[in-house]
């Protein structure tokens, strides 16, 4: 199985699933920590949608989490990054003489 590739209100959903496990509905993650304004319920449930469909996220009794695979997936591809390099007004970083 090849890498996932998730639109924007899925990799949300995915890292408040992993970030904030006990919000497991589509209001409590809306409203959570990770609040972005702008995203809608509904953007949320396609997100959690697109999440299960992909074995990365499954429903239960008790809301949404993450499968193994999602959560190793989460860590593996959206793990915090190091530092930037500081960039210029380009977009790229600056070389050090």
């Amino acid at each position: 199985m090849g890498t996932p590739q998730l639109g924007r209100v899925a990799q949300f959903t995915l890292l408040s699933l992993r970030d904030h496990p006990d919000l497991r509905t589509v209001a409590a993650i809306k409203d959570g920590p990770m609040l972005v304004e702008g995203i809608e319920p509904e953007a949320i449930a396609e997100g959690l949608a697109e999440l299960a469909g992909q074995n990365l996220a499954v429903q239960d009794r008790r809301g949404w989490r993450l499968t193994a695979f999602g959560y190793a997936f989460s860590e593996n591809v959206y793990r915090p990054a190091a530092t930037p390099a500081p960039e210029t007004a380009t977009g790229v970083a600056d070389a050090e003489s």
